[in-house]
């Protein structure tokens, strides 16, 4: 046998090598893609268990805080920091998820979101949960009131949004009748949340009476001229006027309220009358919205998402 053939011969014997080798690494992939492709199924499946779980809680614990003992409770618990950094981290990556889309009304996601605001928003009905979420232990309140402030411009459209937004407006209108939410607001994220209150004749009736609201607890007491030129910049004064001069005697109310809160406050910082003293809180069981907050999932099944609105409890 000549040089060349016996050549031939052995670059086919590695030829052969190679592809034994080539296959059994084919093999072994395979194997891999199935244990990922398997790995994938069963993280998606613990991660809607994960959601399904989070939401009873998270809408069991919305429930419970109905309870002023419940939020003093709570808030005593060396987890609750920990549940701020939930509801921030949580708000935030529903966000940015749904960023160009709107999430389906029945999605769990969209629950449990819900149930994490509703339970804020109930918190901060309690004198205890007041405190925590102003002037806490931990900054962690300041980061969760930041993010519901930032939140407001960044929701979904549609019916999922809307719902949200009522619940953020609960949440902030809690806080902001206590004196030092108040002030917090104020110091911390009036410029950022004044755009997302430019209420209009657009919002619906409900929307409307909450905005309304918001604007009226926020204005009732100005720390100092800044604060006040900050609302007068922003604030729909045209609109305020029409619906106080409207037939509508709830806005009609409230937008007069809010004139009258500016006025006042125009008239302190030109030297007419000298500061006055803020409010005192209002009582946990007359809070606006403890208690609507859970009207708007409470039965997701059986009633639409987000059902009709009720007229508010308070006189």
């Amino acid at each position: 046998m000549c040089h060349c053939e016996k050549r031939i011969v052995q670059l086919r014997e590695k030829l052969s090598l190679l592809q034994d080798s080539w296959a059994e690494q084919q093999q072994h992939l395979d194997r891999v893609q199935l244990q990922v492709q398997h790995l994938r199924s069963q993280l998606q499946v613990q991660g809607q268990f994960c959601v399904s779980v989070g939401t009873v809680l998270t809408e069991l614990l919305w429930k419970a805080t109905k309870s002023q003992e419940v939020v003093d409770v709570m808030v005593q618990s060396p987890h609750a920091d920990q549940f701020l950094d939930i509801a921030d981290n949580t708000l935030e990556a529903f966000l940015e998820a749904y960023a160009d889309s709107e999430p389906a009304q029945s999605a769990e996601e969209c629950r449990f979101v819900a149930a994490l605001l509703g339970t804020l928003a109930n918190v901060a009905a309690a004198d205890a949960g007041r405190r925590f979420l102003s002037a806490g232990r931990d900054p962690r309140g300041l980061a969760v009131l930041r993010r519901l402030v930032h939140a407001l411009p960044r929701l979904p459209a549609g019916a999922v949004g809307a719902a949200l937004r009522r619940l953020i407006f609960m949440a902030l209108y809690n806080l902001a009748i206590g004196v030092d939410g108040l002030h917090l607001i104020h110091k911390e994220c009036r410029q950022e949340l004044l755009p997302s209150l430019q209420v209009s004749e657009s919002w619906s009736p409900e929307a409307r009476e909450l905005g309304l609201r918001l604007l009226q607890a926020l204005t009732f007491e100005m720390a100092n001229h800044h604060v006040l030129a900050d609302f007068l910049r922003a604030v729909p004064l045209q609109f305020l006027a029409e619906q106080a001069a409207g037939p509508d005697n709830q806005f009609k109310l409230l937008a007069q309220q809010v004139l009258d809160n500016l006025e006042r406050a125009t008239i302190r910082f030109r030297g007419g009358i000298p500061g006055g003293r803020c409010r005192k809180l209002v009582p946990y069981d007359r809070c606006l919205f403890v208690k609507e907050g859970e009207r708007l999932l409470s039965n997701p099944v059986d009633e639409p998402w987000p059902c009709q609105p009720k007229k508010c409890s308070r006189r």
